[in-house]
């Protein structure tokens, strides 16, 4: 048993070793910017925090702790591609961390876990994307702690804290803090808040004040936000992004996967090499 444990931490060892690397080789790369991204550092010219708080240049959103982030790292290594994209690197390979104690604590296959783990460490899109310049990498980052957390989270336990009070003060700071560094955890910490009332099948005053004030930084960045229009570049653009409810875009989404991920030469074989 210890040996298999041996081999089988070996092998953890060496998929994380293979994603740090498949995402350092695209982030050392240094694929140019492409219009998104370079809209989007736009707004780090000015090299002020504040700027982040409402809406950036040309209409351009993004999660206002993200930006500063990125702020703090340009002002130490300079304006550049590097270190724009730094912190999505970053987030990227502190996923494969996240994401292996993720599925340690719920999973106890050890071969399901590795197997997991590998398909997490070369997937095409994550590489790809903890090379550029937007949050979606450090979103991935923050999904996967919150779901690492939920597991420890009570809404009526008041362990560590002398009050349940203080409790709630605290999980409303870190859940408005989060919304503010990834826009996706505004559907996920709710979502987690009622999966918790239905699992403790107890709601309580102060649960529904988290639930509640969890909403603080949405209301906020809804009232920085709800006056941009959806232009009509953007409708068009995505008026194919999602599945639609029919055999044949079924059948196309899955063409799709196929052709960019599983076949011989798609994303993982071409990553690879």
């Amino acid at each position: 048993m210890k040996k298999f444990n041996i081999i089988f931490y070996i092998f953890v060892i060496l998929i994380v070793v293979l994603g740090i690397f498949l995402r350092l080789k695209i982030y050392l790369f240094k694929i140019p910017f492409w219009i998104d991204e370079i809209v989007l550092s736009q707004s780090f010219i000015d090299e002020k925090f504040l700027n982040f708080f409402h809406v950036l240049v040309d209409n351009q959103k993004a999660p206002p702790l993200f930006c500063s982030l990125v702020l703090i790292v340009q002002k130490i290594f300079g304006y550049n591609e590097y270190s724009l994209r730094l912190i999505p690197l970053l987030s990227g390979i502190l996923s494969l961390f996240a994401f292996y104690f993720l599925l340690n604590d719920y999973i106890k296959s050890k071969l399901v876990l590795l197997t997991g783990l590998f398909l997490f460490a070369v997937n095409p899109v994550l590489i790809y994307y903890s090379a550029e310049f937007k949050p979606y990498s450090s979103d991935v980052l923050i999904c996967i702690l919150l779901l690492f957390s939920y597991k420890y989270m009570s809404l009526k336990n008041i362990q560590p804290f002398k009050s349940i009070w203080a409790k709630v003060i605290v999980y409303l700071i870190i859940s408005n803090i989060i919304i503010l560094f990834s826009f996706p955890s505004i559907l996920i910490i709710p979502s987690m808040m009622i999966a918790k009332f239905i699992e403790e099948k107890k709601i309580t005053f102060p649960g529904v004040m988290i639930f509640l004030g969890s909403f603080t930084s949405s209301l906020y960045l809804y009232l920085v936000y709800k006056d941009l229009r959806v232009t009509e570049i953007l409708e068009n653009d995505w008026q194919t992004g999602f599945i639609k409810p029919s055999a044949t875009s079924l059948y196309a989404t899955f063409k799709d996967f196929y052709l960019f991920v599983i076949q011989p030469g798609g994303g993982i074989t071409a990553l690879l090499y």
